[in-house]
Order: C-alpha cells, then structure tokens, then sequence
C-alpha cells in the first residue's frame, strides 16, 4: 500500500506502484493532487431507478437499478436480473451506476457472463461509498408564510457522514430548479415562487451522496411520488 504523508506543492504529480511475485506482476498509476469539494450541478442527481424510468426500463427490470445503499455490509448485493431483462441493461448509462438506491434491496443472482468484472465492480463501488458522503436521512420540511406572496422552508436533516457542505435544491413541479449550500444541518428558504420538490445532497472531494427528496401533495412533504 502507497501511503503519501505531509505532502508539499512539489508532491503533487503522477506515482507508478509497481508489486510482483512468484506468479506474476502488476502496476498501478495514482494520481497526486490538491482535493477540492465538488462544486454543484445544475440540477440534482438522479437517483438510478429515476434515471432508468425517464431511459425507458421496463418496471419489471427496475430492480436491476437499486441496491442497499448499506455502509455496514461487508459485501455489495449483487443485482438481479428478471427473466428476459438482458436488453434492458443497454438502457441504463454508466453515469446513472455510481449510485445505488438505497430504497430498494436486490436479491442476490446475477448472469454468468457478468461475473468476471464482479469483483472489480465491488470494489469499485465499495470505494466509492467509503469515501463519499453517507445518504441524508430523515429529512424534514416545514412551511410557514412569511406575508403576502412570500413563504419560507425550515429544513432540518441528520449529518452525512464525511460531508464538508449541502446542496439544497429547490423547483415548482416541472420547473427550473434553484439551490443553496449549506454547512450546517438546517437551512431556512425565502422565496416567492411556489415550491413542490426538494432535493439535498452532501458533498466532498471524493464525490455526491445520494439525494435526499422530498415531494409537496396535497400539503404533505412525502418521499416517493409516483406521476
């Protein structure tokens, strides 16, 4: 294990590992540099089964795109495949994969064509959930009336494990969304404009959490919402 400690500027750079023994050798390549905290998107990210859903997957096949969103397994579930799902997979885009649904849970089977890159796929995502911000829960919203054609949002959340700052984001049903940042576990909105979903997210250098989302029917914040 390469372990880089009280770096200095002149240490930033590219580092070739090279390990061999008795039955062969490999190398890797790690790249050195200064880590900053991602900057936010336009618009939240997708949870998978969303992302899916707007590519045209099938329901049956929408289980392949959720998983336990589980820091405490010591193994990543494998997805499941329902019969006849193979040509759904050439829908759902890598950039839709990082992520895992933490709503869902899939049963352990998988093809036999796939199990040659599992390994490295586990490992991959293991990694990533390691080092990126833990999913928001308990999310929680509450609406008051400032005066006239203004509302504000109290919203408060649990801390995100290894989060440096929050994203919240903010639309009317259909609209262009809107965010701040936060440091803090609770924020309070000011705005003018009707407000039907929220969105908010942790964030670090390594990467996003999960969104956490919340949906206004009927003067209600709930968390699923099916058009």
């Amino acid at each position: 294990m390469l372990q880089i400690k009280r770096t200095k500027s002149e240490d930033y750079g590219l580092y070739k590992c090279r390990v061999s023994d008795d039955f062969g050798e490999t190398e890797a390549i790690v790249h050195l540099s200064i880590a900053t905290v991602q900057s936010p998107l336009p618009s939240p990210p997708e949870m998978p089964r969303q992302c899916c859903s707007r590519r045209g997957v099938s329901k049956r096949c929408l289980i392949m795109c959720g998983m336990s969103d589980s820091e405490t397994r010591r193994y990543v579930p494998r997805p499941f495949m329902s019969l006849n799902c193979s040509g759904e997979i050439a829908k759902i885009p890598s950039e839709c994969l990082y992520l895992c649904d933490h709503q869902q849970r899939a049963p352990n089977l998988m093809p036999s064509h796939c199990l040659q890159f599992v390994t490295t796929a586990e490992e991959c995502r293991l990694s990533g959930i390691h080092n990126r911000p833990s999913v928001i829960r308990n999310l929680k919203a509450q609406i008051n009336t400032e005066n006239i054609g203004t509302i504000s949002i109290n919203l408060n959340y649990d801390n995100s494990e290894r989060a440096d700052i929050y994203y919240i984001y903010w639309r009317s049903e259909g609209g262009n969304w809107q965010y701040k940042t936060s440091i803090g576990t609770n924020k309070k909105l000011i705005t003018n404009s009707k407000i039907d979903e929220l969105v908010v997210v942790a964030a670090n250098s390594f990467g996003f959490s999960q969104p956490s989302q919340l949906f206004l029917k009927e003067g209600k914040w709930v968390k699923n919402y099916k058009k």
